[in-house]
């Protein structure tokens, strides 16, 4: 493999799939653990979302099969957004995809020939970074993706928290006394004031003048001093340490990565974002905040390490040495 971005250990020729709201992630992961560079195509929308990723990531499992015969693909992981059963294989609903009940597992299993493990995207991503990623080395790691919302994995005493399929659920905790509407049907909430959607809406909704392609040009303008940038970036930053201090009260984690969209804003955010958070947390130790190791790829990458928990299962829930 002429470039690969992680090692997952070994284990069967597999395809690690990371399905988005807008695009699927699917690289290649090799018999000696190399994962390949994703590749990416669109996310099929339809009346029947389900069938048609299905069918979507069979094709590519397919393909690759044929692309690569030598290799003798065998294995699937399939990281997905929403609430997952990942005993189960079940897709429990997916805001952005719109299924619900979804027995996505069963169903891919009925498409090809070959293993298949579901997992829930964010917590795919989590294990990523926590296993062999920037969380690496530590027992008690967090990591919060920053994106079109804001979720996180926990990893408590080199395990990772579940609950149900609901853990780490952190957008939807209410952290501002104004009643700013979140999509969950509350307000307050902390992805309805410092996800990378809502500070881009925010800052239009509030009288921003400049035009602005995203989340990073109101940083940008509130480093410039534009009013309205600054008073919406420095909300996102007080919303973030809140949510962040009340986990960082009930987990302890050494350390909390953060990945997603809003991480590529680099120092720019954890500078702010670490002074903020001293403020807040009392007498449990401040966490170091680090950026993620694999950026958009972490889904990915997960997904491939899913393939090697299918045929070792307790290896999903121990946090193993930087690869």
């Amino acid at each position: 493999m002429d470039e690969f971005i992680a090692h997952v250990g070994p284990g069967p020729a597999a395809l690690a799939v990371d399905v988005g709201g807008t695009t699927i992630k699917y690289s290649l992961v090799a018999a000696d653990g190399s994962v390949g560079a994703a590749t990416r195509v669109p996310t099929p929308r339809g009346a029947n979302p389900a069938a048609l990723v299905v069918d979507a990531v069979a094709l590519l499992f397919d393909q690759t099969r044929r692309d690569h015969p030598h290799l003798e693909v065998s294995a699937l992981g399939a990281a997905v957004p929403g609430l997952v059963d990942e005993d189960a294989g079940i897709g429990l609903h997916s805001e952005n995809l719109g299924w619900r009940d979804a027995p996505l597992r069963r169903l891919l299993e009925d498409r090809i020939d070959a293993r298949v493990s579901l997992v829930h995207d964010v917590r795919a991503a989590g294990a990523a970074e926590a296993r062999i990623g920037a969380g690496a080395g530590f027992a008690n790691v967090i990591t919060v993706v920053i994106g079109t919302g804001v979720s996180a994995a926990i990893w408590s005493d080199g395990r990772p928290l579940r609950g149900r399929g609901y853990a780490g659920e952190i957008g939807h905790m209410r952290v501002s006394t104004e009643d700013v509407p979140c999509s969950c049907g509350g307000v307050g909430c902390l992805e309805a004031i410092a996800s990378a959607a809502a500070i881009e809406s925010r800052y239009a909704r509030l009288g921003g003048a400049e035009p602005i392609a995203g989340a990073r040009d109101v940083i940008r303008l509130a480093l410039q001093g534009d009013p309205v940038a600054n008073g919406v970036w420095s909300e996102a930053l007080d919303a973030l340490a809140s949510g962040l201090a009340a986990v960082t009260a009930v987990a302890a984690p050494e350390v909390i990565v953060i990945g997603g969209g809003l991480s590529q804003a680099g120092d720019r955010l954890l500078e702010p974002l670490t002074a903020r958070l001293a403020e807040r947390v009392g007498i449990v130790p401040v966490p170091r905040l680090v950026r993620a190791r694999f950026g958009a790829d972490a889904g990915a990458v997960g997904a491939a390490l899913s393939t090697r928990d299918a045929i070792a299962p307790g290896s999903r829930d121990l946090v193993t040495a930087a690869g």
